[in-house]
C-alpha cells in the first residue's frame, strides 16, 4: 500500500489515540506497531515496528527506535532469523500458507521448525491461519498468531475470533 506520508502520518495518529482509550478503559496495554514505515513510527511514538525483507535492515531500524521499542522482522528462512535476532529484532514472523496477502508464503513447518531451533526470540505465525488451518500447526511452539482474513470476511467477526481465541488456548 502506497499511503502518501501524510495521510501514514494521520492515521496513525488517530489509532495511538484510539489504543491510549482502549488502554485506559480495559486496564492494560496494547502495543501499537507501524508496519514497514521507521520514519512513522518514531513520528507517533508507536511502541514499535515490524519490518520485512525488502524494509531497512533490523540493525538499522533499532539503532533509530532504541532499545525500548518493539522490533519485529519477517523471515523465510534460517539464516534470514538469525541475523534479525542479531540485529535486535524482538520476535520474529514466519509465514505458515500461502494467502492473498502473503504470496510469497508455502507451508512452511520444516522451515518453521529449524528457525525455531537456530533462535531464542518468539516466532509469529501469520497468513492463512483461520479455524481449518490452525490444527495443522499443532506441534510447532508459536509466540503468537497474526490473524486478519478469517476475521474480516466472515459474517460474525466477533464470533470467529471468540473461536480462533478458544482454539488457540486450548493447543
Amino acid at each position: 500500500m502506497d499511503t502518501p506520508s501524510l495521510e501514514f502520518y494521520e492515521m496513525a495518529l488517530e489509532v495511538s489515540a484510539l489504543l491510549k482509550e482502549m488502554r485506559s478503559i480495559i486496564g492494560r496495554k496494547v502495543p501499537f506497531l507501524i508496519n514497514d514505515r521507521l520514519d512513522i513510527a518514531l513520528a507517533v511514538d508507536a511502541d514499535g515496528l515490524h519490518v520485512g525483507q525488502n524494509d531497512l535492515p533490523a540493525s538499522v531500524c533499532r539503532h533509530f527506535l532504541g532499545k525500548d521499542k518493539i522490533l519485529g522482522v519477517s523471515v523465510g528462512s534460517v539464516e534470514e532469523a538469525v541475523l534479525a535476532e542479531k540485529d535486535g529484532a524482538d520476535y520474529l514472523s514466519v509465514a505458515a500458507f500461502q494467502t492473498g496477502t502473503k504470496q510469497e508464503a508455502v507451508e512452511v513447518f520444516e522451515i518453521f521448525k529449524e528457525i525455531q531451533k537456530a533462535v531464542s526470540i518468539p516466532i509469529i505465525a501469520v497468513g492463512g491461519i483461520n479455524l481449518e488451518t490452525l490444527p495443522l500447526l499443532a506441534g510447532l511452539k508459536i509466540g503468537g498468531f497474526a490473524v486478519m482474513s478469517a476475521i474480516m470476511e466472515s459474517d460474525d467477526a466477533e464470533e470467529t475470533a471468540d473461536e480462533l481465541l478458544d482454539k488457540i488456548h486450548s493447543r
